[in-house]
C-alpha cells in the first residue's frame, strides 16, 4: 500500500501543475456567471444608493425648483411660443405653438410633468387646459395671472428624510399692504411638500403652490 501511494505522487504533482497552468490561462469570459451577476448587482445597488443619497442631500429650494418652474408655466406662462402658428379649440380659445426645445411635441411635455409629479397632480394641472394637443404638437394659451404681491419672503427647509419619503417646507411671509414702507407682516404660513420614491424615481405627491 505504501509503494502504491508513492507511485501516485509524481502523477498527482504533475496533475496539480497542469491544473494550475490551465486555471491561469482561463479567460475572464469563462468566470462563473454567478460571480459576474453578483458584481453587476453590487454595481447597480451602489448606483441606486448614490442616487438616493444625492436626492436626500439636495437643499429644499433646489429640490423644489423644477416643480415651482412647472407651476409657473401654468400660472404665469414662460414657455416660448410661435404667435404666428395658432389653433382654435372648440370653445373658441386660441392656442399658440410652444417652441421650447425641451418639448418638441405634446407627449414630451406630459412625460416631463410625470417625471416631477404624481399622476394626480399632472391631471390636475392639465385639467385647466392651459396646454393642448393639436396634431401631436404642444400649444399654449397666451394669458396668465400675476403673482401674489402680498408675499414678502419665503424660507425653504427640509423637514424630514426617510428611505422612501422626504418632506420639505416653505415658510411664507405675507404682508398687509405692499405699498407700505416698511411693510407690515400680516401672517406667516407654512406649506408642506412631499416627495416619494417610486418605480419611476422620486416624484412629488403633494405640492401646494403658493405664489
Amino acid at each position: 500500500m505504501i509503494l502504491f501511494k508513492r507511485s501516485l505522487l509524481p502523477f498527482a504533482l504533475a496533475a496539480a501543475v497542469l491544473f494550475s497552468a490551465c486555471a491561469a490561462q482561463t479567460p475572464a469570459s469563462q468566470v462563473p456567471s454567478d460571480s459576474q451577476n453578483s458584481s453587476s448587482d453590487s454595481s447597480s445597488l451602489s448606483q441606486v444608493t448614490s442616487q438616493a443619497d444625492a436626492v436626500a442631500e439636495e437643499d429644499a429650494e433646489t429640490a423644489l425648483a423644477s416643480g415651482m418652474e412647472i407651476f409657473g408655466w401654468f400660472n404665469f406662462g414662460g414657455l416660448n411660443c410661435d404667435y404666428q402658428d395658432t389653433r382654435t379649440a372648440e370653445n373658441g380659445w386660441v392656442y399658440y405653438r410652444v417652441t421650447d426645445e425641451r418639448f418638441p411635441d405634446y407627449q414630451s411635455f406630459v412625460d416631463y410633468l410625470g417625471s416631477v409629479f404624481s399622476q394626480e397632480i399632472v391631471e390636475e394641472l392639465m385639467s385647466d387646459r392651459i396646454f393642448e394637443d393639436f396634431d401631436g404638437a404642444l400649444y399654449s394659451l397666451d394669458g396668465a395671472r400675476g403673482a401674489n404681491i402680498l408675499i414678502d419672503g419665503v424660507e425653504y427647509s427640509t423637514k424630514s428624510v426617510e428611505e422612501n419619503r422626504i418632506v420639505y417646507t416653505a415658510s411664507v411671509t405675507y404682508i398687509k399692504d405692499p405699498a407700505q414702507t416698511p411693510p407690515e407682516v400680516d401672517h406667516v404660513q407654512e406649506y408642506e411638500f412631499i416627495r416619494e420614491k417610486t418605480e419611476n424615481g422620486w416624484i412629488f405627491t403633494s405640492f401646494p403652490y403658493f405664489y
